[in-house]
């Protein structure tokens, strides 16, 4: 299940990014996979839409399908 919190308000910032739940890979791994990324010093806002989250489920459920996971 991929989970993604967000809190609606005046300003709209990515403040942080996890993966957690995850049983055959480390946090870091899947965190490397994903598009969608916290504000940092470069990038004020972080990154965020509904094409990027599509595109990370479609990218975490690959890693666990191409590793043997039949789901």
């Amino acid at each position: 299940m991929i989970l993604y919190r967000v809190q609606l308000g005046p300003r709209r910032k990515v403040a942080k990014v996890s993966v957690a739940g995850n049983r055959y890979f480390d946090s870091a791994t899947l965190e490397e996979l994903l598009s969608v990324h916290a504000a940092d010093t470069f990038d004020r806002e972080g990154s965020y839409s509904q094409a990027l989250v599509a595109a990370d489920i479609g990218a975490l459920e690959g890693v666990y399908q191409n590793n043997g996971s039949r789901r």
